[in-house]
């Protein structure tokens, strides 16, 4: 069985991320957004668009961590909850 604890402990992946949608799309809205980021590149040039989604890059992997310590939170809080209910 997979040791969650030492993982988190230790920095290691847990296997639960996705790769960037930026650098792999899969669900539509993923795909329009490499599409219009493709279309700036063209008319705006490379060095905008490399600054650009380097921006992106960093909003989106905030949001991602934001969302998995808010997960950690719900799932730690549920957990408190659970074991106060048996004692």
């Amino acid at each position: 069985m997979f040791d969650y604890i030492s993982a988190l402990y230790y920095g290691e992946s847990l296997g639960i991320c996705r790769p960037s949608p930026l650098d792999k799309p899969v669900e539509i809205g993923e795909k329009e957004l490499v599409r219009h980021l493709e279309r700036i590149n063209a008319a705006m040039g490379g060095e905008f668009s490399e600054q650009l989604l380097r921006s992106l890059r960093v909003v989106l992997e905030g949001c991602r961590l934001e969302g998995f310590h808010s997960g950690v939170h719900i799932g730690g809080q549920l957990t408190l909850s659970i074991l106060g209910d048996l004692q």
